[in-house]
């Protein structure tokens, strides 16, 4: 039987709101081959969708929350120059010569 004929079996079926076995009885079909026909009609039917949705794309954001006094020792080192207003923090791993130079314009800026 033509697929256009299979085709037209399975949507006559859906509307007359008989089951398989009902009308594959009047019109003299397989139920088996009717069942088949609908399993192959199902594989060859593939939704295609459109305009997918987006995936929404990854963004980072830096949050930096202040830390309280106890806990920026433990972080590396904060150096403040009384009467200047300068506060220097220093994390663990800074190189000591830069450090220096750090100071140097501290206190030079100071006087």
């Amino acid at each position: 039987m033509e697929a256009k004929t299979r085709e037209q079996h399975l949507q006559a079926q859906q509307s007359s709101g008989k089951t398989i076995v009902a009308y594959c009885a009047q019109r003299n079909l397989s139920p088996s081959t009717f069942y088949n026909w609908r399993f192959e009609s199902k594989q060859k039917t593939i939704p295609v969708i459109q305009n997918p949705p987006k995936k929404s794309e990854a963004t980072f954001r830096e949050v930096i929350l202040p830390l309280p006094p106890h806990m920026k020792s433990a972080l590396g080192y904060c150096i403040s120059t009384a009467g200047s207003g300068f506060t220097l923090t220093i994390p663990r791993g800074f190189d000591a010569e830069e450090v220096k130079s750090l100071l140097s314009l501290m206190s030079a800026r100071k006087a």
